[in-house]
């Protein structure tokens, strides 16, 4: 995942920094990319891998540990064994917590 992840976080980040920039040099990915490409080669796409690779990490082991969580304590609340709707509930609750604080 990294390997597709870091390239488009790297553009995405480069777009975001020309916001507000009265000549921009990155107007679209596409001109972002081959910019990086003809200036850094590459591996100027993959310049940040390392953070990515923690942050996705990170986030992917705490999503984990929300979800059983989550499960566990809609399983004790409700008394009885497991329900259909719970694990729907729980991802939905995972997702949009994860998704706020990424």
């Amino acid at each position: 995942a990294a390997l597709w992840i870091t390239p488009c976080e790297r553009l995405k980040v480069l777009r975001q920094a020309q916001i507000g920039v009265k000549n921009p040099l990155h107007t679209s990915w596409m001109s972002s990319l081959l910019l990086i490409l003809r200036d850094q080669g590459i591996s100027g796409l993959y310049r940040g891998i390392a953070v990515t690779i923690l942050r996705n990490g990170l986030s992917i082991g705490v999503r984990f540990v929300l979800y059983s969580k989550i499960v566990q304590d809609l399983r004790a609340r409700s008394g009885s064994g497991p329900k259909g709707w719970e694990p729907l509930v729980a991802g939905a609750s995972v997702g949009a917590f994860t998704t706020v604080l990424n």
